[in-house]
């Protein structure tokens, strides 16, 4: 379980809240809970004000990205974000 506890809450109203999880310099993959092969129900909460709609979008990566971080050697760093074309993007809609 993450939990983002914010130091100053910010306001969500009329906004669209994405995020990642990821390594910056490597592929490892940090996925959402799973069952059957997609996210669970419960993989993403948001509780508070608005009402709004909550989504698990898979990453999607190039095949020219996947080739390049598939050369690197276990003691080798790819370019800084390379994590970022692997992880999952979570999103708050409450536009």
């Amino acid at each position: 379980m993450f939990i983002l506890p914010l130091e100053t809450p910010q306001p969500l109203t009329d906004s669209l809240l994405s995020y990642q999880v990821f390594d910056p310099t490597y592929y490892i993959e940090v996925v959402h809970e799973e069952e059957d092969g997609q996210p669970r129900d419960d993989a993403l909460i948001y509780n508070g004000e608005p009402a709004c709609e909550l989504a698990i979008l898979p990453a999607d990566p190039d095949p020219e990205v996947v080739m390049q971080a598939a050369l690197l050697d276990k003691d080798e760093s790819g370019e800084p974000g390379l994590g970022r074309y692997f992880a999952e993007t979570g999103q708050i809609d409450c536009r």
